[in-house]
C-alpha cells in the first residue's frame, strides 16, 4: 500500500477532492488486497480513513496551494515569514477585509512565559501572545523576521 505520506503527496485542487480521494483510495485498497479484513472489521478501515484525512487537513491546504513540502520549516516564524506571508495585515479584499496578523487565528496559546513567570490560560480560553522581551507594541507592527534571523533569535 502507498503510505499516507504518498497519498498526501498527491496534488489536489480542493480539500473536498482530497478527502474523497483518500476515502476512495483506502477503501479500494482494502477491498482488493484484504477482502476479509474489509468485511470483518470495517470500523478499522474507517479509522484509517479518518486518520489520514485528519493528517491531510492539518498539513495541506489545496485552495491556498500550501503543503508541508512547498515551503521551508516555519516553526516559530523566526527564519522565514511562514504564515505571515499572507497573515500580515497587508492583504486587503475589495470589500476592505484584511488577512489579520493575529496569532490566535490559528494557535491556541494555553501557556507562555519563562519557567519562573509562566502564565496559563483558564480552561477553554486562550492567551493573547506577549513578546518575551518588552518591545512595547513593535512586534505588532512588523514581522518576526524583521528582527529575528532564525540563526540568532
Amino acid at each position: 500500500m502507498t503510505s499516507y505520506c504518498e497519498i498526501c503527496g498527491e496534488e489536489f485542487t480542493t480539500q473536498d477532492s482530497a478527502v474523497n480521494y483518500i476515502r476512495t483510495y483506502i477503501t479500494e485498497y482494502y477491498q482488493d488486497s484484504y477482502p476479509d479484513l474489509f468485511e470483518d472489521q470495517p470500523e478499522l478501515i474507517e479509522q484509517a480513513i479518518l486518520g489520514v484525512q485528519d493528517v491531510f487537513s492539518k498539513n495541506i491546504f489545496p485552495e491556498m496551494k500550501v503543503r508541508w513540502s512547498a515551503y521551508p520549516n516555519h516553526i516559530g516564524h523566526l527564519e522565514f515569514d511562514g504564515c505571515f506571508r499572507c497573515h500580515n495585515d497587508r492583504h486587503m479584499s475589495e470589500a476592505g477585509e484584511r488577512i489579520e496578523k493575529d496569532c490566535n487565528l490559528c494557535h491556541v496559546i494555553e501557556a507562555q512565559g519563562t519557567p519562573q513567570e509562566i502564565m496559563f490560560a483558564e480552561q477553554g480560553e486562550t492567551l493573547e501572545f506577549i513578546h518575551p522581551v518588552d518591545i512595547d507594541d513593535a512586534w505588532r507592527e512588523g514581522l518576526c523576521t524583521d528582527c529575528h534571523t532564525g540563526l540568532n533569535p
